[in-house]
């Protein structure tokens, strides 16, 4: 069954950072897409929101967990 952005693990949370953190390497957009198992919308908006919040970052069309300035 496919997640929904509201469910209590994405809502408000890193869900996407923590999946790019945890395959320790940079993934494409349909990489993370795929791997995420949200719908298509769902994905976008929390892929925006964790933009936003500066907890992803993206070079050269791939996709990294931002790294906390130390």
């Amino acid at each position: 069954m496919t997640k929904s952005r509201f469910d209590d693990d994405v809502r408000g949370k890193p869900y996407l950072t923590n999946l790019l953190k945890s395959s320790m390497k940079k993934m494409t957009v349909e990489n993370l897409f795929m791997k995420a198992n949200l719908s298509r919308v769902d994905f976008f908006k929390q892929l925006d929101f964790e933009l936003k919040q500066k907890l992803i970052v993206e070079h050269d069309g791939e996709l990294e967990a931002a790294r906390a300035i130390e």
